[in-house]
């Protein structure tokens, strides 16, 4: 894998939170061009599972009710899973290995 040669900046549409999580990852592990895509798309769900949280907080309750007076979830509870399942996911795909740091302190990831 190429060293980088100037700092790589997480993506300007990500929210504070997420920019903190990828700072974190790329400073602490070696990553190629196709583990920043991964990286990126599992902040962009983290920003998606935190907007969903707070779309939920912001109703009240999990549930609402449909045009036959029917239960069912909110539709943000959907959202929200379907987020935190992209971010467990991701890390998966990415297979952090934390046994073998590098001298500069870095940490490689096993790759199959």
């Amino acid at each position: 894998m190429k060293t980088p040669t100037k700092p790589i900046t997480a993506p300007k549409h990500l929210a504070r939170e997420s920019k903190r999580y990828w700072n974190k990852i790329v400073t602490d592990y070696e990553m190629s061009e196709s583990d920043l895509v991964i990286l990126e798309s599992i902040c962009s769900a983290l920003d998606r599972e935190a907007q969903a949280r707070i779309g939920l907080a912001a109703a009240g309750k999990l549930t609402v009710v449909d045009r036959w007076g029917c239960e069912k979830p909110h539709p943000l509870v959907n959202i929200e899973r379907a987020a935190r399942s992209s971010v467990l996911a991701g890390i998966k795909a990415l297979d952090f290995d934390d046994d073998d740091p590098k001298p500069d302190g870095r940490h490689s990831r096993t790759v199959f």
